[in-house]
């Protein structure tokens, strides 16, 4: 821990080589528990004020690269303000974002948007209308059932469909084996990780929540189906 406070502390006063500086700002980028602690050093050092106003300038930083804006700034000023920048890009959203909140944020997503099913559908439309029918009026199960029987014909809507049912029944094993499997399939949108991360939050057991937030970051990083949710999460 020491080691690592020295290290915290060399960085915010610009005496890391410049491979240094790039490693520790990877290393917050991907090491969530190091992350932490830079972010616990940052709130004591500077207080929550100077990080919503870094947070602000790291705004301002990427509006005035896209206009191509020119900076009135010394190159400590600047280091200074990228160093900042860095903490609250890769912090500041999920510092705040408490056990309670994200879960809660999870179960209001679910109710909201898996309260009920689209009746439009293209392949095996009369089964499928038939499931959606029979979900939309509550019979979870009867509907898993059907859909399940729909997969098996390698049917990724149906796929989905059965892990939101199970999901719903708040069955969190099979939700997870139906959304474990459709993050393998090849689609052009893949919301299996992004449903795969909210399963694990409602659940909320062990170590669920730590490994919701590992997948809720890659869904994030890499903007696959559901990172625009999770951006607003963030905020």
């Amino acid at each position: 821990m020491e080691n690592e406070l020295a290290l915290i502390e060399s960085f915010f006063n610009n005496e890391l080589s410049e491979p240094e500086r790039q490693a520790f700002e990877t290393r917050c980028k991907t090491n969530q528990a190091f992350a932490e602690t830079v972010a616990l050093y940052v709130k004591t050092k500077y207080g929550f004020t100077q990080l919503q106003r870094a947070k602000r300038k790291a705004e301002f930083e990427e509006l005035r690269k896209k206009h191509k804006m020119p900076v009135m700034a010394t190159a400590a000023v600047k280091y200074s303000i990228a160093a900042i920048i860095v903490i609250c890009i890769t912090i500041l959203s999920w510092w705040y974002l408490s056990e309670p909140k994200l879960t809660e944020l999870a179960d209001a997503y679910i109710k909201e948007n898996f309260s009920t099913l689209s009746t439009t559908m293209s392949a095996d439309k009369d089964t499928f209308k038939k499931a959606i029918s029979l979900f939309n009026e509550g019979q979870l199960t009867k509907a898993a059932a059907i859909f399940d029987s729909l997969a098996e014909y390698n049917n990724p809507e149906a796929l989905k469909y059965a892990g939101i049912s199970y999901l719903r029944l708040q069955k969190y094993s099979l939700a997870l084996e139906h959304f474990a499997t459709l993050q393998k399939q090849n689609l052009q949108s893949n919301p299996g990780t992004f449903y795969y991360a909210l399963t694990l939050l409602q659940r909320n057991q062990n170590n669920d929540l730590t490994e919701a937030k590992k997948l809720l970051e890659k869904v994030r990083n890499e903007k696959t189906e559901g990172w625009q949710e999770i951006e607003k999460w963030s905020l």
